[in-house]
């Protein structure tokens, strides 16, 4: 599992966790390596990271929440992905 906090879930099985924010890409790469490399290729990846924030109009700050939204649930999805992909292709 990968979060962005400290682990608070209590999930059934083995689970090995790293707290990484998805858009710190190198973080992202590195924890997908060290999966990868003691565990193999998954067989699925769930990239459910999300954030969502209000924005009016009227206020230009609206730009840089936007921004943040789009940086955590659409570029954070693809670095997930991408992280994992060439292993689980590979398998």
């Amino acid at each position: 599992m990968i979060a962005r906090r400290p682990a608070s879930l209590s999930l059934p099985g083995s689970v090995t966790h790293y707290q990484v924010d998805v858009t710190d890409e190198q973080a992202l790469a590195a924890a997908a390596g060290d999966f990868i490399a003691r565990h193999g290729a998954p067989d699925l990846v769930i990239a459910n990271a999300g954030v969502s924030a209000g924005t009016r109009g009227e206020d230009i700050r609206d730009v840089a929440s936007l921004r943040r939204v789009l940086e955590v649930n659409v570029t954070g999805l693809a670095a997930t992905l991408a992280a994992f992909a060439p292993a689980m292709r590979a398998a």
